[in-house]
């Protein structure tokens, strides 16, 4: 038997460049999909499950009007900027924290309404 020959990559092997347009579409696809957890008056659940909703090693916890952030990979540093933008564009928060490792508790503030914080720490351990 012959083998079949493409010269096309496949979708998987396919260059792609992210940008502030991606990550936010891939966070209000990730909105929608929890509007029936809205629906029924829940203000807690997970928004973003990482990989599941396109955004491999990135979680974003939903806390009544705040966001938790929680990255597992240092490369995911270069999409904070626009999963930030992302998050308060599409959602009526008040504020974003980002969580540290498991072994790191503090906390630092992203966002608030009113004013971007460029960097806030606040050891909780």
């Amino acid at each position: 038997m012959g083998r079949a020959r493409s010269h096309r990559r496949p979708p998987h092997l396919t260059p792609w460049h992210a940008d502030a347009a991606w990550v936010a579409a891939r966070v209000r696809q990730a909105w929608e999909l929890r509007a029936p957890l809205r629906a029924c008056s829940t203000d807690a659940y997970r928004w973003v499950y990482g990989e599941g909703d396109g955004l491999p090693a990135i979680v974003v916890d939903l806390y009544g009007a705040y966001a938790a952030v929680r990255r597992y990979a240092a490369g995911t540093a270069a999409l904070l900027p626009w999963l930030i933008k992302a998050l308060h564009e599409i959602a009526p928060l008040k504020g974003i924290i980002e969580r540290g490792a498991d072994d790191d508790r503090r906390l630092h503030l992203l966002w608030v309404r009113s004013r971007r914080v460029t960097w806030w720490s606040r050891n909780t351990g």
